[in-house]
């Protein structure tokens, strides 16, 4: 459907390359959801509540679509998503706009976990991993990964010399070798995952 100089595709404002990875894809859904935070500027002259792009933490993204700024921040693992009226400017007085509608409390909300990112003298850092990734999560991504290579073509071989190093596998890759039989394993595993074993990881099973 086309309306307003805008092509709405499916619910979503811009039609997303299918060429990117699914995690950076960031889809600008219609209407847009309660976690949207929306700011205006306004003529009030307080000091208190002055827009500052530079006081959001995270990897900045935006996107303009004729008519308002989509800004997107990424902090972590969480993404923070505000539309920013053409007016508002740094330093400028602005104030949220909350629809009233069943999500209202869920969009106030929002707004106030934005509120206090524009407050926030001292900026936030990122959330750092402070632990190891476990054996198990290790064995995942290392059947992941074989499985990739063996669905490219790239032999047994290859795919050890990727996982665990070029030196290791002149040492110890033999025909009948442990080094061989793990990689086998590797693969077995990760497509028993594809083909419906992933299911037992939603409930605790490994």
């Amino acid at each position: 459907m086309i309306g307003g100089g805008r092509c709405i595709i499916g619910g979503c404002n811009f039609v997303e390359d299918p060429v990117l990875d699914a995690r950076e894809v960031q889809p600008q859904w219609l209407p847009s959801p309660s976690s949207v935070v929306r700011l205006i500027d306004v003529d009030e002259d307080d000091r208190n509540t002055r827009f500052s792009l530079w006081r959001i933490p995270g990897r900045k993204t935006l996107l303009h679509d004729g008519r308002q700024l989509h800004l997107t921040s990424e902090i972590g693992s969480s993404r923070v998503r505000l539309l920013l009226s053409t007016g508002l400017c740094e330093g400028g007085s602005f104030a949220f706009v909350v629809s009233a509608g069943a999500d209202v409390r869920s969009a106030w909300a929002a707004s106030a976990r934005v509120r206090v990112l524009l407050s926030t003298r001292r900026l936030p850092c990122a959330r750092r991993a402070t632990r190891r990734p476990t054996h198990m999560g290790l064995l995942h991504m290392r059947a992941l990964q074989a499985l990739d290579g063996a669905l490219s073509g790239a032999s047994q071989r290859e795919i050890a010399v990727v996982l665990f190093g070029a030196d290791v596998v002149a040492r110890n890759w033999h025909a009948d070798g442990e080094l061989r039989a793990r990689i086998r394993y590797l693969i077995r595993r990760a497509s028993a995952l594809m083909n419906g074993g992933y299911c037992r990881l939603l409930h605790g099973r490994s």
